[in-house]
């Protein structure tokens, strides 16, 4: 199961996180940079930063901006559910690995007929991002798991206490937000979180 860690807001801190993150890379997979509220410039000096600070370039995707992910040479982008143009980035950018955000089993079917590499689906649980708007849930996460033929990352409300729910549904990989980004000590979180995910498969 992959881990995937989705950053706070650039203004939310990050050194620190940047900082742990580079010493316990193999306690995860992917970091995902995401600030809507960046331009194109300030998204190439975070990642830039992040990459300063000892994070290798193919744990970073980058957030909305394939020629960022492309010039810095990082893993791949993550667009949200309403970009339309995966194809057109994968064509312009075919170094990227092309990460779809989508909310419900009809865009996940759709985006990967438009060729997405993979899905982060959710919200999966309630979670205080989105306190006004209803998760999908683990019925919707085991059918589109078990339809599409990419793997499904999920997302929202992801904890240690959720976590098995997840595996039980053969989740790909879960994305984590405010459990690791907001964490005094990033590698205590990820470690529970895999000894939770090992004493699954015992």
């Amino acid at each position: 199961m992959e881990i995937h860690i989705i950053s706070g807001n650039r203004r939310e801190g990050y050194e620190r996180q940047f900082e742990q993150l580079a010493g316990c890379q193999h306690m995860f997979d992917v970091l995902h940079l995401r600030d809507k509220s960046l331009s194109k410039e300030d998204m190439f000096l975070w990642a830039s930063q992040a990459l300063e600070m000892g994070i290798h370039p193919k744990k970073i995707m980058i957030n909305h901006f394939p020629d960022v992910a492309d010039s810095l040479h990082v893993k791949g982008v993550q667009l949200g559910y309403g970009f339309s143009s995966i194809l057109e980035v994968k064509e312009n950018f075919p170094s990227l690995l092309v990460g779809v955000s989508v909310h419900s089993y009809t865009e996940a079917k759709m985006k990967e007929r438009l060729k997405a590499d993979f899905l982060i689906l959710g919200h999966i649980f309630e979670t205080p991002s989105h306190p006004n708007i209803p998760p999908i849930g683990i019925s919707t996460l085991k059918k589109v798991k078990e339809t599409v033929s990419i793997p499904v990352i999920a997302i929202g409300g992801v904890t240690v206490k959720t976590l098995p729910m997840l595996l039980k549904a053969e989740v790909d990989g879960v994305a984590i937000r405010s459990t690791v980004w907001k964490a005094k000590h990033i590698e205590k979180v990820l470690a529970m979180l895999h000894e939770k995910g090992d004493d699954m498969y015992v």
